[in-house]
């Protein structure tokens, strides 16, 4: 594998203009919640959909690039502040694949986004219970959802299933190249767990999206001791003190750089070789 260089990146410069095959990442500032885009070449991938009041964020991004169709939208899982824009998403963009866990939540805007979803056409819905790879042109998307439940059962919005819930959570990893992301939703500890003893994994992501907006257990500690060449860790937060110290401690032993959308929303680029990374 050739040696990974770290080019600079230069506000007025893109330096993957000219390249063949090009990731873009924008981690977005929304407080506690989460929305990632993801562009690989022309495909779109959108995850997660933040809270319930962060569809300006969103789609003055959508905007920003000229997006109308998303290819895949995946939801981690249903807390409000993953699915919290769901509605307005199916509403007003063209969706073609949608991936979210096999369950069922007792809230509104879960019954909300359902109930969107019975009247928006072409839209494919997908509950996986098994690993599901999707290969792209150029790169791919891994889904792994948990085998800790049973499949299709419904929880309650109230805090006494917000371990449960959270240890739903699809775990997505994206290769592009030599370069790997893993997005890891709300997982909490017994969910990392499982994930790290899939067979044939392969430790050795650039990027970790931290899960659950800086919460720290000993299996993150696990994940982010054990992957090798780790370069960068993204916390969704919406503010420095939601961030455990503990966490913190654990990224700087990692020897991967911190990035926190506390300070703004943060943008990876790369070539499947290079990449870079700048916040707002």
């Amino acid at each position: 594998m050739p040696a990974r260089k770290r080019l600079p990146l230069h506000p007025n410069a893109d330096p993957f203009e000219n390249s063949p095959h090009v990731l873009r990442a924008d981690f977005l500032d929304t407080g506690n919640s989460d929305a990632i885009l993801i562009r690989m070449d022309d495909t779109v991938v959108l995850m997660d959909t933040g809270e319930a009041d962060d569809y300006p964020a969103i789609s003055r991004k959508l905007t920003e690039y000229g997006i109308t169709q998303i290819d895949y939208l995946i939801i981690s899982h249903y807390d409000n502040d993953h699915i919290g824009t769901m509605s307005q998403i199916l509403q007003h963009y063209t969706v073609k694949d949608l991936y979210m866990p096999d369950y069922v939540r007792d809230s509104s805007l879960y019954r909300r986004m359902m109930s969107m979803l019975d009247v928006t056409e072409g839209v494919k819905v997908h509950r996986p219970t098994e690993d599901v790879r999707i290969d792209l042109p150029y790169g791919s998307l891994w889904i792994n959802p948990t085998k800790l439940y049973e499949p299709g059962v419904t929880l309650g919005s109230d805090d006494a299933h917000a371990l449960e819930e959270n240890n739903y959570s699809l775990i997505t990893s994206i290769y592009f190249g030599d370069i790997s992301m893993l997005l890891a939703g709300d997982a909490e500890q017994d969910r990392i767990t499982e994930f790290m003893e899939t067979d044939g994994l392969d430790l050795s992501y650039d990027i970790i999206k931290i899960p659950h907006h800086g919460g720290y257990d000993k299996a993150l500690g696990n994940l982010l001791r054990e992957n090798t060449g780790l370069r960068y860790c993204v916390v969704h937060a919406g503010s420095k003190g939601v961030v455990d110290a503990s966490l913190v401690t654990a990224m700087r032993t990692s020897g991967a750089a911190a990035k926190f959308t506390y300070d703004g929303d943060i943008a990876c680029a790369t070539d499947g070789t290079s990449m870079t990374v700048h916040q707002n």
